[in-house]
């Protein structure tokens, strides 16, 4: 991984981290204040899948907000549902409309680094451990673009890649600080192993 790839994913933890922090200390004013009940779940919705297509805004540092207003079980139900969701609005713009669209909306070379990742051999099993390891979504724009995967296959995929990175983070955000650590530190190696695959099949 390059210099910027680490920055990017050491920020995203770190911020991540303030917030589960935060989250905890302050529990009793965000359930007071900020608990909209439906409207908060669409608005979170919304957000998420917004995330995913307009890579790399993220909304994972709303994780611990979101499972101290809903719970830990609701909260990545929700996530689930928008980053899915999201994944395929992605998916499908590529498909369709080609590179120019997608340049609208994420640099091109970072989706260009997955081409190669994406031969038609284990194809569906490819999207599946690169979808659990990568968190961006660079990669939904890159499937649409490079493969030829049915979208059923890709949303089944997605759906199986994403549920274990996002329950624990979760849960994490509700659990202690060593179980934190432990979680932040699994999601860490998976991202490694994640780039690692693509970085040796783009060389």
């Amino acid at each position: 991984m390059s210099a910027k790839d680490y920055l990017t994913i050491l920020f995203l933890v770190s911020i991540y981290a303030v917030s589960a922090l935060l989250t905890r200390q302050f529990g009793d004013f965000i359930g007071e204040y900020l608990d909209f009940g439906a409207l908060g779940m669409l608005i979170y919705v919304l957000a998420a899948t917004l995330e995913t297509v307009v890579a790399p805004i993220s909304t994972i540092p709303l994780i611990p907000v979101a499972s101290t207003l809903w719970g830990p079980f609701v909260t990545a139900l929700l996530t689930i549902f928008a980053w899915s969701l999201g994944s395929t609005i992605a998916f499908g713009i590529a498909r369709k409309y080609g590179k120019p669209h997608v340049a609208r909306f994420v640099n091109i070379k970072s989706v260009e680094k997955f081409e190669k990742t994406l031969s038609e051999e284990y194809l569906f099993w490819n999207i599946l451990f690169l979808r659990t390891a990568i968190p961006f979504d660079f990669f939904s724009y890159a499937v649409g673009l490079f493969s030829s995967i049915r979208l059923w296959h890709y949303i089944l995929a997605t759906v199986v890649g994403i549920t274990p990175f996002v329950f624990i983070l979760s849960y994490a955000s509700q659990a202690s600080l060593w179980l934190q650590i432990v979680a932040g530190a699994l999601v860490l190696v998976g991202v490694y192993f994640g780039y690692m695959k693509v970085k040796r099949k783009s060389q």
